[in-house]
């Protein structure tokens, strides 16, 4: 049997890393992996709480165009992804404090094991990791909330210059009034308002 093969079948029988180191090693991939993955949810992640965030954000941000909306679903998977590492973190501490009871017993001083599982998290491959990604994401999330602001203000000075435009604009009837009044000619309607107007003058001086 070539090894090929018999390496097919060990991988069949493998149930996955053993160890607490494999698992860890384990765990540490799948954590960089859902931070870089183009799937934002993660098996286990509430699709409610994402939706509740990207529904607050679009209220929030009122995207007029596909273009915006698509820069707010940015925004929101940047902003899901910075939650999840804050949660990493706490798991990374936690499990390092758990390592250290176990070596030095139940008795151990809890604030000694905190300040000590600090240090030891804040050393480690994994957090240097994580704060890398971090600072990935906050840059992602500013760069499309910037790209966002310039888009509205730009189709507000448009609305905005439109509708100056329009304002200023004469309209095809009163060119036709103007026309009239130049030319001498007035409607029956102006002329029957105006001689109510001087009737009301005459009436006036009597």
């Amino acid at each position: 049997m070539s090894k090929a093969a018999i390496a097919r079948i060990n991988g069949s029988k493998s149930q996955g890393p053993v160890t607490p180191e494999g698992k860890a090693k384990s765990s540490q991939n799948s954590l960089k992996h859902g931070l870089t993955s183009s799937r934002v949810l993660l098996p286990g992640e509430s699709q409610e709480a994402f939706d509740q965030l990207e529904s607050s954000l679009l209220e929030t941000l009122k995207p007029a165009t596909e273009f915006e909306n698509e820069l707010v679903r940015e925004m929101t998977s940047a902003r899901w992804r910075l939650r999840r590492i804050e949660e990493m973190e706490t798991a990374l501490v936690q499990r390092e404090m758990r390592k250290l009871v176990e070596e030095q017993g139940e008795d151990a001083d809890i604030d000694e094991i905190r300040m000590l599982a600090y240090v030891e998290v804040a050393e480690s491959r994994a957090f240097r990791n994580l704060t890398r990604h971090q600072g990935q994401l906050r840059r992602a999330y500013e760069k499309a909330w910037k790209e966002l602001q310039v888009l509205q203000a730009n189709r507000v000075q448009q609305d905005f210059e439109t509708s100056v435009r329009f304002a200023h604009e004469p309209t095809q009837e009163s060119e036709v009034v103007q026309d009239e009044i130049s030319h001498g000619i007035v409607n029956p309607e102006f002329n029957s308002t105006l001689a109510h107007t001087q009737s009301h003058r005459v009436d006036a001086v009597a």
